[in-house]
């Protein structure tokens, strides 16, 4: 799988707080940001590590532009607060 560069901005004084503590532990930031990440999507999407990985196929329809695309949209949508909430039933008598 082809890997991307994350960037996020913090205080100075925090983010040499925080190296400062994980360095202490032997890890780097990013190592620290990058399992946080894999850990709530494990979570989120409940594969959990004694599953099997994900297959070429998923993988391929998980990461393709479309679905990425809706993805970061629906994200954005939740920054700004534009959200519904429904339940099951109310979903599914909208798709009668």
């Amino acid at each position: 799988m082809a890997t991307s560069t994350l960037t996020i901005q913090i205080d100075d004084g925090f983010k040499q707080c925080v190296e400062s503590h994980y360095r202490k532990k032997g890890l780097d930031i990013s190592k620290v940001i990058r399992d946080f990440l894999v850990k709530e999507i494990q979570e989120e999407t409940h594969i959990v590590d004694d599953d099997p990985k994900w297959s070429e196929e998923q993988e391929a329809l998980f990461y393709n532009p479309e679905n990425m695309t809706h993805i970061m949209r629906s994200i954005s949508q939740a920054d700004a607060g534009n959200l519904i909430e429904m339940t099951m039933e109310d979903l599914e008598e909208l798709a009668k």
